[in-house]
């Protein structure tokens, strides 16, 4: 009898640690898989007032699916079978006729294969839209041109070659350089200097070393003569009132910086390049403001890549403490790209101008990082529309 208790009591006590076990893997499984998400114009649908009319309604499955069902209350509304991967989760997405205001729940069953499902549902509120407003174009008068930037009108200018500035504090003012400038020292200032790079060995027109700190240009030009691939390399520095042209890269940043009141245009294709007005590949403590960015090349029709691109399409990249306002930004593939596969905290876009000469429209942003509000297309005055970035397209079936 004593032997047969024993056995009950050590299967029984199997039994009780198999099931910790399986419960403390289903707890953190459910921790580490990212949430599902019901979506509307790229924000989360919960307590949304979204207007009476058809909309697209997204439902974001941090899994692979099979399909998604969508339910407005109990009525089916749509299904799709066809799910895109983008940004680490598998994007559904249906068009919904809302036609009574009030309250609504929105329902998604994600449809994992046979027999594995699981639901969502988010409420909102359907509101009658205010009257339509007539769009209105935004003055864009006074920003960054051929007018207020580069050497001011009058300055004499003064031949000169290629320099390396090699002296901590030194000026360079009023000089027509020839050739490009390297900076290995710290508080150089640059100004009212015009800069032609004509030799296509040398990559940077102008270039800090690395250690180079504290470094100024003001109102100068940086010209790479469609040979040089990249107009400004800088980190530590300040950067203000400057014109860059027919060059790969305008402005190509590291950290510490400050960009404004410059105009970075017409930039130059060199082989398989993606020509960016302003690029931060891995960018700290950014301030763009006021500036015209634009890498269209309006004589060749090149749209270029971007007027300011963050991250980079190979490997993930941090871009932290980033401020960008006040800009008006054109051209193109996007005007503002933020790579898919960017580290991003503390990055801040607000009241910045987009006009309409960009190949896919004006913004580019992964979803886990947010474009502040203010931003609008000069056309008409109303807000942009952000697109996310798609990884490959999938069925997931």
């Amino acid at each position: 009898m004593l032997i047969k208790t024993l056995r009950k009591t050590h299967r029984l006590i199997a039994a009780l640690a198999v099931a910790v076990a399986l419960t403390g893997a289903a707890v953190a499984s459910a921790t580490a898989a990212p949430a599902d998400q019901l979506r509307y114009a790229g924000s989360g649908l919960n307590g949304l007032q979204i207007p009476v009319g058809t909309v697209d309604m997204e439902a974001w499955s941090s899994t692979p699916a099979r399909e998604v069902q969508f339910f407005l209350g109990d009525q089916p509304v749509g299904v799709d079978t066809t799910l895109d991967q983008r940004d680490g989760y598998w994007v559904a997405s249906v068009p919904v006729q809302l036609t009574t205001p009030g309250s609504a729940q929105l329902k998604a069953k994600i449809v994992v294969d046979k027999k594995a499902f699981r639901t969502i549902w988010k409420y909102f509120t359907v509101v009658t839209p205010p009257p339509a407003v007539s769009p209105v174009a935004v003055n864009t008068t006074g920003k960054p041109g051929p007018d207020n930037t580069g050497v001011p009108a009058g300055v004499a200018l003064s031949p000169s070659g290629s320099l390396v500035v090699t002296k901590p504090g030194t000026v360079i003012d009023g000089l027509d350089i020839q050739g490009c400038l390297t900076v290995q020292a710290n508080n150089v200032t640059v100004k009212n200097t015009r800069i032609t790079c004509t030799n296509p060995s040398r990559a940077r027109a102008v270039r800090m070393t690395s250690g180079a700190k504290g470094l100024l240009i003001t109102d100068s030009e940086v010209n790479g003569t469609g040979t040089t691939d990249i107009g400004i390399e800088a980190s530590s520095a300040v950067i203000r009132r400057v014109e860059v042209s027919n060059v790969n890269d305008g402005i190509r940043i590291g950290n510490d910086i400050l960009i404004e009141d410059s105009w970075v245009h017409d930039l130059t294709r060199l082989g398989s390049g993606h020509p960016d007005a302003v690029q931060g590949i891995s960018a700290q403590n950014v301030v763009i403001r006021d500036n015209t960015l634009n890498p269209r090349n309006y004589t060749t029709g090149d749209l270029g890549n971007a007027a300011i691109m963050l991250g980079s399409e190979a490997g993930t990249k941090l871009s932290r403490n980033v401020t960008i306002t006040g800009n008006f930004l054109d051209g193109g593939n996007y005007s503002l790209n933020v790579s898919g596969s960017i580290t991003a905290s503390a990055l801040e876009v607000r009241d910045n101008i987009f006009g309409t000469d960009s190949r896919y429209g004006p913004v580019i942003s992964p979803v886990r990082v947010p474009i502040g509000r203010g931003n609008v297309v000069n056309t008409t005055g109303l807000p942009v529309t952000v697109d996310v970035p798609k990884t490959k397209s999938s069925s997931a079936r």
